[in-house]
């Protein structure tokens, strides 16, 4: 079951990553009905969470590290959106899937290895 979730998680974010793929750097910027987050916003999102999820997986010690980190941080009004913006800075449209989709594939991978 795991394995064939893990299948559907890539196939979905590679179909999502085709359509990024073709946005101008304009769209990027464009704002969602998601809290009024840009594209952008979104993807860097996605990419903070799979990498939340492979720290979890790699190991539980530097999740609680990043956990405490994020929680900190938002106790100082810096919401998780924002902290991935700050960590984003800089960074092509590009470059955010290009790192995004190293993390996808990456926890699909592990997801299928994984013991449910």
């Amino acid at each position: 079951m795991l394995t064939s979730l893990a299948s559907d998680l890539i196939r979905e974010n590679r179909e999502l990553d085709d359509l990024l793929s073709a946005l101008s750097d304009a769209e990027w910027n464009r704002p969602t009905a998601f809290f009024g987050w840009t594209v952008r916003d979104q993807v860097l999102h996605l990419a903070q969470v799979d990498a939340f999820g492979l720290a979890s997986m790699r190991d539980p010690e530097e999740f609680a590290t990043i956990f405490a980190e994020v929680r900190r941080l938002q106790g100082e009004g810096v919401e998780l959106s924002e902290q991935a913006r700050q960590a984003a800075e800089g960074l092509s449209p590009d470059d955010i899937l290009a790192a995004w989709r190293e993390g996808y594939e990456t926890i699909g991978t592990r997801f299928r290895a994984r013991d449910p």
